[in-house]
């Protein structure tokens, strides 16, 4: 029963909950509260740093640092001392902001930090600005290749092409053994001829072709960049023709020394390198290399996921959706151990399907094989692939929200399918794979037309269990937090699902309990149990499935 009490209850908690939000908004600073950077076209300038201090009165964990737009001003994640652990109250970290190399211009960005203990609220913000002067063009002379091919296929002419493509566009370079990796080259309709001038790794680019690349008209070595050579065999390039005599694609196989690799991890921030192709008269391939660990003796393994639509400063579970309109865009901040390969796709649940269970949801690498083809399957949006090195976090950008179906009105779901990747490595069993979660990946939900009953897609969130370790045979129930959750409440039922008794918990507790004392007397019928989340306002925003008791 929702009561007038009721009501005023929730939006004092909620008045409360803002204020203690607007406080520790400005209770952890920046300082200084603007960066400046001065440099010229095409040329990086060094990192500068803010310094993070935390007054709010109690320890702060930070769960990101973005800047908006994206794609000029880099947040040095992996060399912050602002991640890992809690700050504590009066204490400070740092974390430097990179640049990546621009065209001539002024360019502006905003810094804000996140954290766990208040969502998506942004707290130490700061201003960030970029002056790059006009400097005369003087590129790296890329070396020419001992020798270029003749035959069908090659040599100039007016049948040569632009380049219009390279897949894929970065690949993990292995630090103990040579990499080996086949590219394919696109050109345009029309191209009948292709010649290969020059093959080499550069360290910087010039910001024009932003990573992972794609294509550059001119060179794409940042000016003063290390740049080295490759010894590929001409040769090796190996055309694909239509019926027309049109190119199809090109394709090579790379081999990367593992001595890249130190170069590599020598430089400050990422560790990554350019692969860069040169075709006479149609352009330069650039591919992102990046090392993925030591030998890469752990494979990538996923330890949490938040996923959310960005709606201004405010990330959301779910959407309301105009019908003609699009979605928000879409985040999903990714916490992982080891290093490898992170491939999935966007899946979209459209109104009047079935729906996922969270068994569905699991990545496909903690899946035993036989049972990966049980798995659901629904409209694949868009598929993504990314190489992650030892840094533990990464943000994943969500599918292109024009994409995202809004044909009917009704309730959407969208889903973030992880795939399993073979990590074949030294010291690796062969059933090794990229990609592994002990959890069910989170859903959004957005609604088309009708209006979002945002209240039951919460309320149906699960609630990862975690394997329990009952002592002297009193069964145990534990479990990982949920976002937003003020209060857990334990419940046991009997086998038709009545529920017996229940056991409330706040937040603020272990995740965890242990069977016992009067309630265990009250519910000695119940033969399973489970976890409910609630919100401040006690409305509920997640659940477990049942678990044997």
């Amino acid at each position: 029963m929702h009561t007038t009490l009721h009501a005023l209850v929730r939006v004092v908690t909620s008045g409360l909950f803002m204020l203690a939000a607007g406080q520790l908004h400005a209770a952890i600073t920046a300082a200084p509260l603007a960066l400046t950077y001065n440099t010229v076209a095409g040329v990086a300038p060094s990192p500068q740093s803010l310094t993070i201090t935390n007054t709010s009165g109690a320890p702060i964990n930070f769960n990101s640092a973005t800047v908006t737009p994206g794609g000029i001003f880099i947040p040095q994640v992996t060399s912050s001392t602002c991640f890992g652990s809690a700050v504590p109250t009066g204490g400070s970290c740092v974390i430097p902001i990179g640049i990546l190399a621009q065209p001539a211009g002024t360019y502006n960005g905003a810094f804000q930090m996140t954290t766990t203990q208040f969502g998506s609220l942004a707290v130490a913000p700061a201003a960030l600005t970029l002056n790059v002067a006009a400097a005369p063009v003087s590129t790296p002379t890329p070396p020419s290749a001992p020798s270029s091919p003749s035959g069908p296929g090659f040599g100039p002419g007016a049948g040569t092409g632009v380049l219009t493509n390279v897949s894929p566009r970065q690949f993990g370079l292995n630090t103990t053994l040579r990499t080996s990796r086949q590219l394919a080259y696109s050109f345009a309709p029309g191209t009948t001829s292709v010649r290969p001038r020059s093959a080499f790794v550069c360290t910087d680019l010039t910001g024009l072709v932003p990573p992972p690349s794609g294509t550059s008209p001119a060179n794409p070595c940042a000016p003063g960049a290390q740049s080295l050579p490759l010894a590929l065999d001409p040769a090796g390039l190996q055309v694909q023709r239509g019926a027309n005599g049109q190119i199809l694609r090109a394709l090579e196989t790379v081999n990367i020394p593992q001595g890249f690799a130190a170069l590599a991890q020598s430089r400050p921030g990422p560790a990554t390198l350019y692969f860069v192709r040169e075709f006479e008269g149609s352009g330069f391939a650039v591919v992102q290399i990046t090392v993925v660990g030591n030998s890469l003796a752990a494979p990538l393994t996923l330890t949490d996921v938040r996923m959310a639509f960005v709606v201004g400063n405010a990330r959301r579970p779910t959407a309301a959706v105009v019908a003609g309109q699009r979605p928000p865009r879409v985040v999903a901040d990714i916490e992982y151990s080891g290093s490898g390969v992170l491939r999935g796709r966007w899946e979209v649940v459209e109104p009047g399907r079935e729906t996922p269970e969270p068994g569905d949801l699991v990545p496909e690498a903690s899946v035993p094989f036989a049972n990966r083809g049980l798995q659901r399957r629904y409209t694949v949006v868009e598929r993504f692939e990314h190489v992650l090195g030892a840094a533990g976090r990464f943000r994943l950008n969500g599918p292109d929200p024009a994409r995202l179906p809004v044909r009917q009105a009704g309730n959407y779901l969208l889903l973030l399918r992880i795939e399993a990747v073979p990590a074949r490595q030294p010291g690796l069993a062969a059933s090794a794979e990229h990609g592994a979660a002990s959890f069910a990946l989170p859903v959004l939900s957005y609604n088309v037309g009708t209006g979002i009953d945002s209240a039951s897609v919460l309320a149906n969130r699960i609630i990862t269990l975690l394997p329990g370790a009952p002592a002297a045979g009193v069964p145990e129930i534990a479990w990982l937090p949920v976002e937003q959750a003020r209060m857990y409440r334990v419940e046991f039922a009997d086998a038709s699902g009545q529920v017996l008794g229940s056991r409330f918990l706040r937040a603020d507790e272990p995740q965890r309990y242990r069977l016992g004392g009067a309630l265990a007397t009250k519910v000695r019928g119940a033969t399973q149990w489970r976890v409910r989340a609630f919100d401040a306002g006690f409305q509920p925003i997640g659940r477990s499935n049942w678990l044997p008791l």
